[in-house]
């Protein structure tokens, strides 16, 4: 499960103990989305800049990064492609 931590933008949450795991900087809009296979977390930042980074979720590195996302909600296709519309 990923959402917002007290120490970082985004976090993903480890739900048997309730508590967060790995951080990654970007996304206070609370717009994120896993790939199906839950490699990559894709996360919306509107308030810094407005754009979206797609980050691996086991790493913790930035794979791509879009730019100008204002209004827009991400998710990824179910072969794994990713999706940006706006609301």
């Amino acid at each position: 499960m990923a959402g917002t931590a007290v120490k970082a933008d985004v976090a993903i949450w480890n739900v048997a103990t309730h508590k967060p795991g790995r951080c990654f900087s970007g996304g206070t809009s609370g717009k994120v989305a896993f790939s199906p296979n839950g490699r990559y977390l894709a996360v919306c930042d509107e308030e810094n800049g407005s754009s979206t980074t797609v980050w691996d979720a086991r790493t913790g590195k930035e794979v791509r990064a879009f730019g100008s996302t204002t209004g827009f909600s991400v998710a990824f296709s179910p072969d794994g492609r990713i999706h940006r519309r706006r609301l």
